[in-house]
């Protein structure tokens, strides 16, 4: 029992560490998937999922993010030590994993491009752990292109936004702090009670 918990907890690291990315390593919501895991693995004697052994729990916690078609990971799991395994014990494992805490369900917006991948991959005859690896890194390098051009959308808003402040205060018109062109200092325009208008300048 001690070399089993063992060799899960190694697995989980060793898997962990395979990631080329420094970011997703230090990442919080990672580092706490990875301790989830862990303490999943310490703790399977005392699972309700008597199927699942060290070395299935290990594939389907690295498969759970990564569109697999359930049959096809049932019939990888079923080359492994343990009772046979139904769709339905693959279906259900896999929802009680994205519906614990600091899990979320596989993005539907990488699903078409995993698909994509596993059936090129599997056409060419890779077994489905290495491809497992390939889904993780396909997934890492979409969330980190759709974290920048998140980025890109918020520097274009701000930008939108300043260019309208900027034509606002040139039109005259009411205006609140905002840049003129390449200057340093900040405008201001206000209007008073009485009809008067206010014009102010920060740096």
């Amino acid at each position: 029992m001690d070399a089993d918990r063992q060799y899960a907890v190694a697995s989980l690291l060793f898997d962990y560490v395979k990631s080329p990315s420094l970011r997703h390593l230090r990442d919080p919501h990672s580092i706490h998937r990875l301790a989830r895991d862990i303490v999943n693995a310490l703790d399977r004697a005392r699972s309700m999922w008597k199927k699942w052994g060290p070395e299935r729990e290990e594939v389907v916690q690295a498969a759970a993010p990564c569109w697999i078609p359930p049959e096809d990971l049932q019939a990888f799991l079923n080359t492994w030590p343990g009772p046979p395994l139904t769709k339905t014990d693959i279906e259900q494992r896999l929802r009680a994993i994205w519906e614990e805490p600091h899990t979320t369900y596989p993005k539907d917006e990488f699903k078409d491009g995993c698909l994509v991948l596993y059936q090129a991959e599997k056409a060419l005859g890779t077994e489905i752990r290495a491809i497992i690896g390939a889904l993780q890194e396909h997934i890492e390098r979409e969330e980190e292109r759709l974290r920048r051009e998140q980025q890109e959308q918020y520097h274009r808003w701000r930008e939108e936004e300043r260019l309208k402040l900027e034509r606002r205060f040139l039109s005259g018109a009411d205006c609140g702090w905002t840049r003129i062109e390449k200057s340093d200092a900040l405008y201001c325009r206000r209007k008073w009670c009485g009809g008067m208008k206010r014009f102010g300048q920060r740096k």
